[in-house]
């Protein structure tokens, strides 16, 4: 029988001897990495026997005071030769041969174990751990008073918790106490003044994990707009609107942007405009005043632009006699359905 050994420069000596004792073919290569032992024209990878292994004290654990004990098993079948290990884990690299970890955020985390013997042949395991906690999502930050809504919601079972007992706290002193649902936690919430309002999630889930998440929301104030004109009543002939703004910021920011409509397809964004209408009518002036934080108010406001009467005259005789003569006058003007006469004057 003939056995042909693929072996490292290293093992020369050992090749030898058992060439010495036995009939043995020794080939011997300076890099190699699938260490073939070939018997009866078969062939026998030794670094099937090389293997990476680990256990973990619990791979599901509350975010709060998460320990992760990683025990090593790793095993090689060249007796008396030695393994080198390779952690990787939440970006953190380790030679030691037992190790643990921890992490500060909740998810999932991958901790790899690479090990390597004496002989070259090398293997990993990789295994996957849950870290549970909460998370919160909220749908803004920061909202205008007047017509104030925030969405707040739990997403903590996007990390595999199942939350079974949940409590808001929106900072205002009206504390919400409710069961998740198939959606999870999701609350409503307006609030009735301005100003910084501190958010808070308690949980407890499945796992007994008792957590809190906090965030913070800002309800901002809205502008008052206002304004006053010289006239809301004028001729058509000589009409002239003069607009005095009376709007306010209600921030610490006093800076107003306007955005006027003057009912007539015709705007302007200067804080006191003017205009002058081309047709009688009414018309409704509209001003969107806008504060530094992007909260708006609206103010309306209608006049008039009267139609210019035509004044017309018509007699009842063009010509009479002298004696006991007296002429009867009509008066035909022709005036807006909405106005009347307030005063005529005829000159002869």
């Amino acid at each position: 029988m003939k056995i042909t050994f693929v072996l490292k420069n290293n093992f020369s000596k050992v090749c030898k001897l058992l060439a010495f004792l036995l009939v043995f073919t020794c080939s011997l290569s300076p890099v190699f990495s699938s260490h073939i032992f070939k018997k009866n024209n078969s062939n026998y990878s030794s670094c099937d026997s090389t293997k990476a292994s680990f256990t973990i004290n619990s791979d599901t654990q509350c975010l709060r005071g998460n320990n992760f004990i990683l025990t090593n098993n790793s095993y090689t079948s060249f007796a008396g030769g030695d393994i080198y290990y390779s952690w990787s884990y939440n970006s953190v690299t380790s030679v030691k041969k037992n190790t643990k970890t921890n992490f500060n955020k909740p998810g999932k985390y991958n901790i790899t174990l690479a090990i390597t013997d004496d002989n070259g042949c090398a293997n990993s395991i990789t295994k996957t751990v849950v870290v549970l906690g909460l998370k919160l999502a909220i749908n803004q930050y920061t909202n205008c008073l007047r017509g104030n809504e925030f969405i707040f919601k739990d997403s903590s079972h996007y990390h595999g918790s199942v939350n079974s007992n949940v409590k808001w706290d929106f900072g205002d002193n009206s504390n919400v106490s409710n069961s998740p649902t198939i959606n999870y936690s999701t609350v409503k919430h307006t609030y009735s003044d301005t100003g910084w309002y501190n958010i808070r999630l308690i949980t407890t889930n499945q796992y007994g994990c008792l957590d809190t998440a906090y965030s913070k929301v800002r309800v901002n104030p809205n502008p008052v707009a206002g304004f006053t004109t010289n006239n809301d009543t004028q001729c058509f002939s000589t009409n002239l609107v003069q607009f005095t703004n009376s709007s306010k910021s209600n921030s610490k920011t006093a800076a107003l942007t306007y955005s006027w409509n003057f009912g007539d397809a015709t705007t302007s964004t200067s804080a006191n405009p003017s205009t002058s209408y081309t047709a009688f009518g009414k018309r409704t002036v509209t001003l969107i005043s806008t504060n530094n934080y992007g909260c708006k108010d609206t103010v309306n406001s209608d006049l008039r632009i009267l139609k210019q009467p035509e004044a017309n005259i018509s007699f009842a005789a063009n010509t009479i006699c002298l004696t006991n003569n007296k002429f009867e006058i009509s008066d035909g003007a022709v005036i807006d359905t909405k106005d009347e006469i307030l005063k005529t004057q005829y000159v002869v």
